[in-house]
């Protein structure tokens, strides 16, 4: 029962629930704040390289030492892309067009730092987030009078990562 009425009420809309607004509000200021508090506790320890792999080794064992706050960088961009994302719909071209700016921008990020230990890494992540990148460009310039061309080529984009 409750799946088949979710969705009904609109956190945004003026006559929504004070207490889903609140619930939408505080879960909005955690997943900003998520980034930023990672990237400060990684900094206590980043004259101590030893004891931060230790205490913290999920955020910081696949990259390198000089990288160590790299893992930030990269739940910001998931959070920015995702906020992008939920904007009003009303100007789609523009929304789209602002998505394909940060992937670009987060494309560039990657390739200037290159994080990861493991060259390999690297260039499977330069790798996806090329496509990503491609994908959110060819989705700009898709309109409706425009050709299936681009869509298959969306398509087959889309399903590249999941080539063996």
């Amino acid at each position: 029962w409750y799946l088949w009425y979710s969705g009904e009420n609109e956190c945004w809309a003026p006559n929504g629930s004070s207490a889903i607004q609140g619930v939408f509000l505080f879960v909005f200021i955690i997943l900003c704040l998520f980034p930023i508090f990672a990237w400060y506790r990684l900094r206590q320890f980043r004259h101590n390289s030893k004891l931060r792999r230790k205490k913290y080794s999920a955020f910081v064992t696949s990259y390198r030492p000089r990288c160590w706050y790299y893992e930030s960088i990269m739940m910001a961009r998931r959070i920015v892309l995702l906020l992008v994302y939920a904007f009003p719909k009303a100007q789609q071209l523009l929304l789209r067009g602002i998505i394909s700016f940060f992937c670009t921008i987060i494309l560039m990020i990657h390739v200037k730092i290159q994080p990861f230990l493991d060259p390999l890494n690297n260039k499977l992540e330069t790798l996806l987030l090329l496509n990503l990148c491609l994908i959110s460009t060819f989705t700009t310039i898709t309109s409706q009078s425009s050709s299936t061309t681009i869509s298959n080529t969306i398509t087959v984009l889309a399903a590249l990562p999941l080539l063996p």
